[in-house]
């Protein structure tokens, strides 16, 4: 089923590492996230599945990056739901990042912070060690106000509240942001509100 989806969207598979299984997934499965719509005032809730995945199981050397970028891929694009699937996928993440510089291939990257990925490597404290040492890397970063405090360690000044974040107060923290990683060339964020569970 993936490898048609990524045909049918004219994806080049042929870079693509595929995994042996054993039919049952207890070596090596494809990951699902199952998503529970909210309902009145209660939020959605998420729920990953992604234990014995391929992806979680890779480690440094188990792909080829410079055979990828050495093709003109103008992007690469990855994030804290990869870095936080296993043990080393944060190594292989800083791997990609590598290579892709000394291509001159830009790299993005999405904070994505999932507490329930991280739990078992560290919480949120391993997770934002873990993106400071990859935004380094990075020149496109994206994240929502949560993510940049629980995934990068940025506070918005005078802010613990969420549901009234000012938008100077943000925005001054996202130039903190852009001074601590010069690198980086750009900030995409959101600012977000839940008024109700499906708005």
């Amino acid at each position: 089923l993936v490898e048609d989806l990524m045909l049918q969207g004219g994806v080049d598979t042929s870079l693509v590492h595929w995994w042996k299984d054993d039919g049952a997934g207890r070596t090596a499965r494809n990951g699902l996230n199952f998503v529970e719509k909210g309902f009145g005032p209660r939020p959605a809730l998420g729920c990953s599945d992604r234990g014995h995945t391929a992806a979680s199981q890779l480690v440094p050397g188990d792909l080829d990056f410079s055979a990828l970028f050495q093709r003109g891929v103008r992007l690469l694009h990855t994030g804290g739901i990869f870095a936080a699937l296993g043990p080393e996928t944060s190594e292989v993440a800083l791997d990609a990042m590598k290579a892709a510089s000394r291509a001159g291939t830009r790299v993005s990257y999405d904070l994505n912070y999932r507490p329930s990925l991280w739990q078992q490597l560290g919480g949120a404290k391993r997770a934002q060690e873990v993106n400071r040492r990859l935004v380094e890397h990075v020149d496109v970063l994206f994240g929502n106000e949560e993510d940049f405090s629980v995934a990068l360690g940025f506070e918005p000044e005078g802010q613990r509240d969420f549901d009234d974040l000012k938008p100077t107060a943000y925005a001054a923290m996202l130039r903190r942001v852009a001074t601590a990683f010069p690198h980086l060339s750009l900030i995409a964020t959101s600012l977000r509100v839940a008024g109700s569970a499906s708005e």
